[in-house]
């Protein structure tokens, strides 16, 4: 289905409705109420209450948002964003030829609900580095700062869980994949949120925008992130 990036937010549409493909909220919901969603032929129960209230999200994406697709469906449906054609679908699709390289990044589920994964490098091996499609730019921990290069560029950014969050955005090379670090980008990073970054259990959080043209298949059955090379 199409796939339309809205202030870097993923959405689609579903019953002439917009929803927030977001890997960084545990639950499903919409707004007006509805508490089930059928998507490719499957039924999914939405949960009752929000995280985020329905103004900020539609201040988030620029657009009338109806709801959240959070991890309580994608880990039963499967997800494969592609963000070099727009398109997403709800479910690991693998090439069919199988000629397509990709880098392949371990994960686990913390708390049962949050995508972690210790495959991804800044000078040196990261430590759970939370993969949230709905983080509009990526987040380094304040410990790690000191390794990235000062831009002198100033970011904004709202986040429904933390508020409001500034800063100087500060620039390094992201590579992807434990094995052979097929994916390298220059990256630039805001600091992480200080309540997250207190907790000292998280070294990072990556969203879709650090991948712009990449195709990225969530595996949840392997718990495996493909991002194409």
């Amino acid at each position: 289905m199409q796939l339309y990036m809205c202030n870097n937010h993923p959405i689609v549409c579903l019953d002439g409705e917009r929803y927030i493909v977001d890997t960084g909220s545990p639950c499903s919901f919409h707004y007006g109420g509805l508490r089930a969603l059928e998507i490719g032929g499957q039924g999914f129960l939405l949960s009752a209450g929000s995280f985020c209230d329905k103004e900020t999200a539609d201040a988030l994406t620029g657009t009338d948002v109806a709801g959240f697709i959070g991890m309580e469906i994608l880990q039963k449906a499967g997800l494969t964003i592609d963000l070099e054609h727009g398109t997403l679908d709800f479910a690991c699709v693998q090439d069919p030829d199988g000629s397509t390289a990709y880098a392949e990044l371990s994960f686990n589920l913390y708390e049962g609900a949050f995508i972690v994964t210790d495959d991804l490098y800044l000078r040196r091996r990261l430590r759970n580095v939370i993969v949230d499609t709905g983080a509009r730019i990526p987040y380094i921990t304040s410990r790690l700062a000191g390794q990235l290069e000062q831009t002198g560029e100033a970011y904004e950014d709202d986040s429904p869980l933390y508020g409001s969050l500034c800063g100087e955005l500060l620039r390094g090379d992201l590579m992807f994949g434990a094995a052979d670090r097929d994916v390298v980008r220059s990256v630039q990073f805001g600091l992480m949120p200080e309540l997250l970054d207190l907790s000292g259990m998280f070294d990072g959080i990556v969203g879709i925008s650090a991948l712009t043209d990449k195709r990225l298949v969530f595996d949840f059955e392997r718990k495996v992130l493909r991002v194409k090379v």
